[in-house]
């Protein structure tokens, strides 16, 4: 997470981010797997985050797949925030494509 703001924290939480498929199912983060990944090798892992003006922050996010998955892209979701409108909230339209 990247804060451009000059001024004011931007607050998200571990529901930041999922992936979807060519089908439209969606999978969420699964919070046990990342949970069990923060035990094996500690990355920082909070319920909620808030990024201040200017800083970024990060996390690892953990899920769980079909093998015969198609067409999977990773998505946002979030708040729209003042930044947001000369761009029309494009990070709600933003897919990120992650394997074939």
């Amino acid at each position: 997470m990247e804060n451009r703001a000059l001024r004011v924290g931007h607050k998200w939480d571990n529901s930041i981010a999922y992936i979807v498929d060519g089908e439209g199912y969606i999978f969420e983060n699964n919070r046990n797997a990342q949970n069990f990944y923060e035990m094996i090798s500690p990355f920082g892992l909070h319920e909620n985050y808030n990024t201040m003006a200017g800083k970024t922050d990060s996390v690892i996010l953990v899920f769980d797949l079909p093998q015969n998955i198609s067409e999977p892209y990773l998505k946002v979701r979030g708040n729209i925030l003042m930044g947001d409108i000369p761009d029309r909230a494009r990070f709600r339209k933003m897919k990120i494509k992650l394997f074939k």
